[in-house]
């Protein structure tokens, strides 16, 4: 398991993961009726976190390679919380 965690291709895959699950969940909850310029900031945040943790994944990885895998994981958590407070939000 341990090797799976450091895997770059496992921790992008979770990233990008996350970001398409918490992009459905926010464009199927129906918050983003009449917001205008709101509803285009919380449709393309999950996508922003995803692609920011990617990038802060591989030059922490460049500085040490053993505690990388952690950026991930808290973006996987945003993204999941994120979406899921949206989807109950309406």
């Amino acid at each position: 398991m341990n090797n799976t965690i450091q895997q770059p291709k496992w921790n992008v895959l979770a990233a990008i993961l996350s970001a398409v699950v918490a992009f459905a969940m926010v464009y199927f909850s129906g918050a983003l009726e009449g917001s205008g310029m709101a509803a285009l900031v919380l449709i393309w945040l999950p996508a922003i976190v995803a692609v920011g943790s990617i990038i802060l994944y591989f030059l922490l990885r460049f500085a040490t390679e053993k505690y990388a895998w952690i950026i991930t994981i808290l973006a996987v958590l945003f993204n999941l919380f994120f979406g899921i407070s949206a989807f109950f939000q309406s």
